[in-house]
């Protein structure tokens, strides 16, 4: 069983903001086997992605690269303005040196593409959340 993976020995607290009910029900019941996680929120859309990291304060939020709609702000922007301490990690579809870019563009702490599976999600919540915050 990995070790909580905070200094204060509490689970990483995450919001999943996808517009895939399927995906985010994959996410949230493999999560569930791990017990350094917790998910504090889950939204379909950028809109509900907002309210959820201002009310919950998480520590990763987990964000779909293809959820965001020509009428919304950008995402990423959106939660360092409002929980600066937050780290964003995109994940999409796309192959790997299309999400690249995506990070770059968006300035998030970290990406996986979907097609990789939950074990390199997994893997990828771990290293954005253990990164320096130091930005």
């Amino acid at each position: 069983m990995p070790s909580p993976p905070t200094e204060s020995g509490s689970p990483i607290r995450l919001v999943v903001c996808d517009d895939d009910s399927a995906f985010r029900f994959l996410v949230r019941n493999w999560l569930r086997l791990e017990p350094a996680f917790e998910i504090v929120a889950e939204v379909g859309d950028v809109i509900e992605l907002v309210p959820a990291v201002a009310a919950c304060r998480p520590d990763v939020v987990i964000v779909d690269g293809g959820s965001r709609p020509e009428s919304a702000r950008d995402p990423v922007a959106d939660v360092r303005r409002i929980h600066p301490a937050a780290r964003v990690l995109v994940v999409s579809g796309m192959p790997a040196w299309t999400l690249k870019e995506l990070i770059a563009i968006t300035r998030a702490d970290g990406g996986v593409s979907k097609s990789e599976g939950m074990d390199a999600l997994v893997d990828a919540i771990r290293r954005v959340a253990a990164a320096d915050k130091g930005r």
